[in-house]
C-alpha cells in the first residue's frame, strides 16, 4: 500500500502562484513565485518521469501545500519491472501539492532549490 512521507523543503508550495516546469535531458526545473513574491526554482536530477495534473488527490495522510515521498509507488515499482531503472539506484516518487492549483509528480534521484 502507498503512503506519503512529508518532506521539509526550504521552500513554501502555499499559496504560491502557478507553477512552470522545463525538461531537458534527464533533468526538470521546477519554477513558481511563492507567497511572498520570491522566485523558487527547484531542480530534479536525473527525472525519468513526472505528471503535472490539476486534480486533486491525496493519501490517506496527505496535505495541501506540502511536499512528499510516496513510499511503495506502483508508479515507481512500474519503471523497475520494465527495466528502465534498477531497484536500489536511489530514485524515489516525489509528490508536490500546489494547494487548490494541483499536483507535480516526479520519479528523481532527488531534488534542490537552486539558489
Amino acid at each position: 500500500m502507498q503512503y506519503a512521507t512529508l518532506i521539509e523543503a526550504d521552500f513554501s508550495l502555499t499559496d504560491s502562484e502557478y507553477p512552470t516546469f522545463e525538461k531537458s535531458g534527464g533533468e526538470l526545473t521546477l519554477k513558481f513565485e511563492d507567497n511572498i513574491g520570491e522566485r523558487v526554482e527547484v531542480y530534479f536530477g536525473e527525472t525519468i518521469a513526472f505528471n503535472w495534473q490539476e486534480c486533486i488527490h491525496l493519501l490517506e495522510n496527505e496535505k495541501v501545500n506540502s511536499c512528499y515521498v510516496i513510499e511503495n509507488s506502483g508508479w515507481l515499482r512500474d519503471h523497475i519491472n520494465q527495466n528502465i531503472i534498477y531497484d536500489g539506484e536511489g530514485y524515489n516518487h516525489y509528490k508536490f501539492n500546489f494547494g487548490d492549483l494541483g499536483q507535480l509528480e516526479v520519479l528523481s534521484i532527488g531534488f534542490q532549490k537552486k539558489t
